[in-house]
């Protein structure tokens, strides 16, 4: 019964967030930034040796920009997912023209 409560909470609270503009959505994805690396501290133990084994070259200084750039996109990816999995169809049309025979399709099977 709680994994349901929980899911409902979830469903709710992306579904209000993907009705607000991008702009705002950015300003959140901020705070998330700021959650997930200097409060959680999510996996940062893994990207740092992650990004060592793979940059050897570089110097501490730079790894840890990398490490910090990495978890801003990682909040904008998380930000973004949100938005795009409650898009209407009519959004990807004006912006990917490669979109629109599909989107057509099932507009007119509703």
């Amino acid at each position: 019964m709680w994994n349901k409560i929980q899911y409902g909470l979830i469903f709710a609270w992306a579904k209000l967030h993907a009705f607000l503009p991008m702009s705002v959505l950015y300003v959140l994805s901020d705070i998330l930034y700021v959650l997930i690396y200097w409060v959680i501290r999510y996996r940062i133990k893994v990207v740092r040796r992650n990004l060592e084994a793979s940059f050897p070259e570089k110097s501490e200084i730079e790894l840890r920009r990398l490490e910090r750039a990495f978890y801003h996109h990682f909040a904008d990816y998380i930000v973004e997912t949100i938005k795009l999995a409650h898009i209407y169809c009519a959004v990807p049309i004006s912006r990917i023209p490669k979109w629109q025979p599909v989107c057509r399709q099932k507009d007119k099977k509703q």
